[in-house]
């Protein structure tokens, strides 16, 4: 028998003098808390139904080993029998929403060790095969959320971007009071998207809790979209954690603002005795890692003590593989077979190598092995039978080498055989073979008419990386092929031992290179990329049957030239020294004065009245005056105008200016300067800005990111940049413009200011907001901020404690 009794609606319902049960709404309970004369009811005569809008049971521990709730059911050998029977129905929830039928929600900030198991399940012995958790179709067992919890970048208490630090320093010994009055709202930002957020409370809220919304940040400033997360908090209720998917936010992007991912939320309950006050919170990124209802799950680690059985392929998504740990060096089976002959493939740590304990068969592929100094080892042989080619490749990197050898170190020669079966049937065979003493390497062929051919492939090159070359050794002093080539006329470079030289049956032709003749070198003409030819040291010309001797002849016509008709062209220089020039008109003559080799030389104009001064450092133009109009040196190029104070232009090697008594234009490796002519003002542009000077400090300044305006001085400068204007007096920013809104500053110590934003419009004394208007009310404050006036479409309302002085008529809707 179960002890009930009816109670009137807002008692509080004691159940066995420990656990209290708080409901408003409830019309019957167990025992009265008054001690009000109890009925008595027998649960056996049918079930007992109590119809509640919310039970909360508040219970504290007095001694070890207690509960809360405990239910003691005996099933009685019958089946489909439930201690604890939950029907939930879900109703139209959407993308965004998640519901936690049973929410265990563990305030652990207290504790310094021990465990805590939010369900554990124990059993005895017996028959029947007892599970901690099953589930049925379309359900997923496990879904866990992996991170850890740190401080948040953006912490605000109803302010949309003006952090509070005590909020979120994780430290509980500084407190922000949250959630004052309805409608307040805080929020929790971090620079990365996060999915949990923990909420330590130093005093919770009373019932019912603030009733909260939750809000997700999205494009733009101040942009939310509302979403239903699981709120283990119970409405900031208990220090609890608030917890959803990040699949449920879809476009949940940093606040333009604040530049950081946020939730806000905001409270919705009215009249609520004790408001909650904050620790801190903390922000978790998390990594989902699920068991589906397909059976497929996604871990991190996975470590198996035990034997693994997979019924199915097993595929390693990852570039690391699978790492075997075997505890110390020792031989390890990696894969073994269960068929007959129970094929094996392990690692042989006395070997130092991989083993098979079956052949290895690679198809329509090829057997890569590396990178090791030994390649690969066949001990016994290997023997290709297919019909396919046997290739042996290597992955890009050192090439590593292929080795035919044996273990005998008697001096055996070691050969390499390849055989074919020739036209006449027999069997025969190409080989290399090194020389057991190991100083040559032969090639060879046991047919006698056999060629050694060395065809090479696309690039069409055969190299010998070596610099000892190719010996020929043909036995005796006797004539020696080189090179044959297969072409029509069959080009030949032999070695003619009559003649001791080499010779060739073709012309050589040298495209780019030279011809080196003892210590003498012909090539070819690199200065001009003419036709011509450059002997390098002295080219001496001589004297040929029928021709002229000691002449450079330039010439068209028969051979030999006389130097006497139309046919002669040359160069020669007489007995004075001067350089004489011939042509089919008659003579020219070329006359030099001085050298140009070490000294200065002139080129002197007829009338002498000015001179051009060539040297091996310099060139310099002098006209009639004396004046130097063009000057040349290794460092700069100067070209100067007429007069005293004549404009010039000089060209270094990386600058360029012009100059009339003041440098007018200026421009080098960092700046380019264009300058008034009483040198007072000027600009100037650089890599990264461009500037405006007078003689003291830079007016007007443009560069990537802004452009200022500057007073000559120096105190009021105006800023503008791509979504920001802002003036400064040289004291403090009097006007303020940019995505936030609008704000002009007084010039007091205060710094009162009138701010316009897209939300709303606010008068502020420098403390605090006087004047706020908005989409829905209009607020007038008391300078304490404790009183306010707040004005809506609804009526007028008046806040905090306040006397009205003076005569107040309400006449119909109106208040006079």
């Amino acid at each position: 028998n179960v002890t009930i009794t009816s109670i009137a609606s807002g008692e509080i319902l004691k159940w066995n003098g420990s656990a209290f049960i708080n409901n408003t709404y409830t019309e019957a309970g167990l025992i009265a808390a008054d001690g009000s004369v109890p009925l008595t009811a027998d649960w056996n005569v049918g079930a007992f139904g109590m119809t509640v809008k919310t039970l909360d049971i508040v219970h504290t521990a007095t001694e070890a080993d207690d509960h809360a709730l405990e239910i003691d059911a005996d099933a009685a050998g019958f089946g489909d029998v439930k201690a604890i029977d939950i029907a939930y129905v879900t109703g139209a929830i959407a993308a965004g929403q998640d519901e936690g039928i049973i929410l265990i929600n563990i305030d652990e900030t207290l504790a310094t060790g021990g465990d805590v198991f939010g369900l554990e399940v124990l059993a005895t012995d017996g028959g029947a095969d007892v599970y901690g958790m099953k589930v049925g179709a379309l359900v997923g067992p496990i879904h866990q959320d992996s991170g850890v919890f740190i401080n948040p970048t953006t912490g605000t208490d109803n302010t949309p971007d003006t952090d509070v630090p005590n909020m979120i320093d994780g430290s509980i010994l500084t407190t922000t009071a949250i959630f004052e009055a309805n409608s307040e709202y805080i929020i929790i930002g971090n620079a990365a998207a996060f999915e949990e957020i923990e909420f330590i409370l130093t005093t919770e809220s009373s019932n019912p809790g603030i009733k909260p919304t939750f809000w997700y940040s999205t494009a733009g400033t101040g942009q939310f979209t509302q979403f239903t997360p699981v709120d283990g908090t119970n409405g900031f209720r208990n220090t609890g954690v608030v917890a959803w998917d990040a699949s449920d936010l879809t476009g949940h992007v940093a606040d333009t603002g604040t530049g950081t991912f946020d939730i806000k939320i905001i409270r919705t309950q009215n009249n609520i005795n004790t408001d909650p006050v904050l620790g801190y919170a903390k922000t978790a990124a998390t990594v989902e890692y699920v068991w589906d209802k397909n059976g497929d799950v996604s871990i991190r680690d996975l470590d198996v003590a035990g034997d693994a059985s997979f019924t199915s392929a097993v595929s390693v998504a990852t570039a690391n593989g699978i790492n075997y740990t075997p505890g110390s060096d020792t031989d390890v089976d990696i894969a073994t077979i269960d068929v007959t002959g129970t094929p094996i493939f392990k690692w042989d740590e006395p070997l130092n190598g991989f083993l098979f304990n079956k052949r290895v068969k690679i198809s329509a592929t090829t057997l890569e092995v590396g990178p090791s100094d030994d390649g690969v080892i066949f001990v016994g042989g290997v023997g290709f039978v297919s019909a396919e080619a046997a290739h042996f490749n290597q992955v890009p990197g050192a090439a590593k080498p292929i080795y035919w050898y044996n273990n005998s170190t008697s001096g055996e020669n070691q050969e390499f055989r390849l055989y074919g079966f020739p036209t006449s049937g027999a069997l025969d065979y190409a080989a290399f073979q090194m020389v057991g003493t190991g100083t040559d390497l032969s090639i060879s062929s046991n047919r006698a008419s056999s060629n050694i051919i060395l065809t090479p492939g696309s690039g069409g090159n055969i190299q010998i990386p070596t610099a000892t070359g190719i010996d020929y050794n043909p036995g005796s002093d006797i004539d020696t092929d080189i090179i044959t080539v297969g072409v029509t006329g069959t080009p030949k470079l032999w070695w003619d031992e009559a003649t001791d030289s080499f010779e060739m049956n073709k012309s050589l032709t040298l495209p780019g290179a030279s011809l080196k003749l003892g210590s003498h070198i012909i090539s070819e003409n690199t200065e001009n990329n003419d036709d011509g030819f450059e002997v390098v040291g002295t080219f001496h010309v001589h004297r040929f049957s029928g021709g002229m001797a000691g002449n450079i002849c330039l010439h068209e016509g028969t051979e030999p030239p006389t130097g006497a008709d139309g046919d002669a062209h040359r160069i020669w220089a007489d007995s004075l020294g001067n350089l004489l020039h011939q042509n089919s008109a008659g003579d020219s003559t070329i006359i030099l004065t001085g050298t140009l080799a070490d000294n200065p030389g002139q080129i002197i104009s007829p009338d002498s009245l000015s001179d051009l001064i060539i040297t091996n450092s310099s060139l310099i133009y002098t006209n009639s005056g004396g004046e130097k109009r063009l000057e040349v040196d290794a460092t700069q190029t100067r070209i100067r105008g007429v007069g005293a104070t004549p404009i010039y232009m000089k060209f270094g090697s990386s600058s360029f200016e012009i100059n009339d008594g003041v440098d007018r234009f200026m421009s080098n490796s960092s700046k380019s300067v264009m300058a008034s002519s009483n040198d007072t003002w000027w600009s100037a542009c650089y890599d990264d800005r461009y500037e405006v000077m007078d003689d003291v400090r830079a007016r007007i300044q443009a560069n990537a990111t802004d452009t200022r305006l500057v007073s000559p001085d120096g105190n009021d400068v105006l800023w503008l940049a791509n979504n920001d204007l802002t003036f400064n007096d040289g004291i403090r920013d009097r006007i303020v413009a940019d995505a936030a809104g609008t704000r002009l500053y007084s010039t007091g110590a205060n710094a009162s200011y009138l701010s316009i934003a897209d939300a709303a419009i606010y008068l502020n004394d420098g403390a605090r907001a006087r004047v706020q208007v908005d989409d829905t009310h209009t607020y007038l404050f008391s300078p304490s901020g404790q009183k306010w006036v707040d004005v809506d479409n609804a009526g007028v309302a008046l806040q905090g404690d306040t006397d009205i002085t003076g005569i107040a008529t309400i006449i119909a809707d109106d208040v006079a």
